[in-house]
């Protein structure tokens, strides 16, 4: 591995960081982990760790879809991290042109606007193409 003075290069020791990562616990055995935290070493006093708001990614699946479905998530997340910015996508077959579908983004992102928190939902036209 190069190095630049006595450090190692930034990148390489966030790709290592990237790739030591623990995937937080799924909650049930067969559901798929849904997100990932990396600690960088010596980073607890380091101000640019929190001057900036952190941006995550939320991928609905059937849950999200149920009454309030995505309270448990924003609420995690809002109370947890200093992720401010959520770019979301649906992993779950709905149609986003669905009213239902819609309403409910339209719930999340007004209860992620309540807790501190930005929501951008993914929209990929090939999804709805009859619609567009």
């Amino acid at each position: 591995m190069s190095r630049i003075g006595n450090t190692l290069p930034q990148t390489i020791l966030i790709g290592m960081a990237l790739q030591l990562g623990t995937p937080a616990p799924a909650a049930e055995a067969d559901e798929p982990r849904r997100s990932i935290q990396v600690e960088l070493p010596n980073q607890g006093d380091n101000p640019i760790k929190t001057s900036w708001p952190g941006v995550g990614t939320w991928f609905w699946i059937a849950g999200e879809f149920k009454p309030e479905g995505y309270k448990p998530f924003i609420d995690l997340y809002a109370r947890h991290t200093n992720i401010r910015l959520l770019m979301t996508s649906i992993r779950h077959p709905v149609w986003v042109d669905d009213p239902v579908v819609h309403g409910q983004i339209k719930a999340a992102a007004a209860y992620a606007r309540s807790q501190g928190l930005a929501m951008v939902m993914d929209l990929d036209v090939r999804l709805a193409r009859q619609k567009f």
